[in-house]
C-alpha cells in the first residue's frame, strides 16, 4: 500500500497577503505565462517583469514594467515575497554574469526559504555560465 498524500504542501495553496507564486522575469511583451496562470489559479498572486510588457494588470497579476533588477527592488521595498522565480533572459543579459549575479542576490532577498529559481535560454553556453554562478552561491 502506498502513502497517501495529506493536504495541499507548502506551495500549492492561495497566497495572502505579500506572497506571491511565482516571479517570472523576461516575461515578455503579453506575460503569456504569468497571465494564463492568474487566470487559471485565481486564488494566487503572481508577477511579471519585461520592461517591454503591454498586458493590463488584473486582479491577481501584477505587472513590473522596467528592469528585473528595479522590479526586484521594488518588491523587496514592498515586503513581496515569491515561491517561485522564472528566469528568462534576452541574450545580451546573458552575456553579462554581473547582471546574473545581482538577480541572484535579489532573489534571496525576496524568496520564501526552499523557493526554486527556474532558468531558461536558447543559448546553451549561457546557461553553463549560469549554473557555474549559482553553484558558488
Amino acid at each position: 500500500m502506498g502513502l497517501k498524500r495529506i493536504g495541499k504542501g507548502p506551495f500549492r495553496g492561495p497566497t495572502a497577503g505579500n506572497l506571491h507564486q511565482t516571479l517570472d522575469i523576461g516575461a515578455g511583451e503579453l506575460a503569456n505565462y504569468a497571465r494564463q496562470q492568474a487566470i487559471r489559479f485565481p486564488n494566487r498572486k503572481y508577477a511579471a517583469v519585461d520592461p517591454l510588457a503591454r498586458v493590463a494588470e488584473f486582479g491577481n497579476l501584477r505587472v513590473f514594467r522596467k528592469p528585473a533588477l528595479e522590479a526586484m527592488d521594488d518588491a523587496l521595498k514592498e515586503g513581496l515575497k515569491f515561491r517561485h522565480i522564472n528566469l528568462f533572459m534576452p541574450e545580451m543579459k546573458l552575456k553579462k554574469p554581473k547582471y546574473f549575479r545581482e538577480i541572484l542576490k535579489r532573489a534571496k532577498k525576496v524568496m520564501l526559504p526552499n523557493g526554486k529559481i527556474f532558468i531558461g535560454s536558447d543559448i546553451l553556453p549561457h546557461l553553463k555560465v549560469w549554473a557555474s554562478l549559482i553553484e558558488l552561491q
